[in-house]
């Protein structure tokens, strides 16, 4: 299998992982007690506006309840993301403007951020995960990435990919245990911190449709979150035709 860390050109600009508790632990619970193991290593904290929405509110709107609450960003350039009932780490990279490519999957040190989040909820007595998730954002200049994927999109026999300036579809699929979601976008508006540009994008989000487990396993979460790795790979090479991911290497 072809492996993004050994695209010299790598387009991948993000990857989220994101696990949810069961609510058994009042918000900020989990905040604080991974703030005092990483206080050393942060750099920057955050509080997001959603704040300001009353609790009642956030907690019956399923748009609202998974969004980042407070955050911290610490040494390595994770963000770590603390919503009502989850957790979610963010890797960010920026190919585009400042040549930070994607270096490889072991290089996130990831095991042992997941480990450090599980051995945290077993702490404060969490006796079931319940999602786990697993999203990339890759991202182009240009407009012509449907020209270069396997996907053709006809309507009366002609070829909407090639007459249309602004194309953007969502594809859903159910695979066992999983589910996998992508996204492909041309011409839009992507906003930068040093320039805003048009591109296209393609966004790819992995999950269990179950993840429920009572015994909160550091090694079976970080198996989990492996599977769904190369589950997202799989589906961007398979999007992407050959010869435009040679053109990466």
């Amino acid at each position: 299998m072809v492996d993004y860390k050994k695209l010299t050109k790598c387009p991948l600009v993000s990857i989220t992982i994101e696990l949810r508790h069961d609510s058994n632990i009042q918000f900020g619970e989990l905040y604080n007690v991974i703030n005092t193991k990483l206080a050393s290593r942060i750099k920057e904290k955050n509080t997001h506006g959603i704040l300001t929405i009353p609790r009642d509110v956030r907690f019956n709107d399923t748009n609202l309840k998974y969004k980042p609450i407070q955050s911290f960003k610490i040494d390595n350039g994770c963000v770590w993301n603390f919503s009502e009932d989850g957790i979610f780490l963010q890797y960010s990279f920026d190919p585009i403007f400042k040549g930070e490519f994607y270096s490889g999957w072991e290089n996130l040190n990831l095991s042992s951020e997941i480990k450090l989040v599980v051995d945290c909820l077993k702490a404060l007595g969490v006796k079931s995960t319940t999602y786990l998730g697993y999203r990339v954002l890759n991202m182009f200049e240009g407009s012509k990435i449907f020209q270069h994927s396997n996907i053709d999109i006809k309507l009366n026999s002609k070829d909407l990919t090639a007459e249309s300036e602004n194309i953007l579809i969502s594809n859903e699929i159910n695979k066992s245990s999983l589910k996998l979601k992508y996204i492909i976008a041309v011409n839009s508006k992507i906003i930068h911190p040093m320039k805003e540009f048009k591109g296209s994008y393609i966004d790819i989000d992995v999950s269990y449709n179950e993840f429920i487990t009572t015994d909160t396993n550091d090694e079976l979460v970080f198996k989990r979150v492996c599977q769904l790795h190369d589950e997202e790979k799989n589906c961007f090479f398979s999007i992407l035709k050959e010869s435009f991911v040679e053109t990466l290497n």
